[in-house]
């Protein structure tokens, strides 16, 4: 019951940081979710944005680090 109840609360704990960078950078957000959850492809993405395929790359690891970094805060 224990397990069950910390997987819950780390679950909570990803979607609030998720949620706070969805307002920190709506672009990057958006970018990260149709190519990483959704599965779009790069290309597609791309040029959806006007950028190249390795500028929206960038993106999302910036994306990336900064989703790390906030869920390093919440963990130490």
């Amino acid at each position: 019951a224990e397990a069950a109840i910390l997987s819950m609360e780390k679950n909570e704990y990803k979607k609030m940081v998720l949620m706070r960078f969805r307002d920190y950078n709506p672009e990057n957000f958006d970018i990260l979710m149709k190519v990483k959850y959704f599965g779009t492809p790069s290309s597609v993405v791309a040029k959806e944005y006007g950028i190249t395929v390795n500028n929206l790359n960038g993106r999302i690891l910036r994306a990336r680090l900064w989703l790390k970094a906030e869920y390093m805060k919440l963990y130490k």
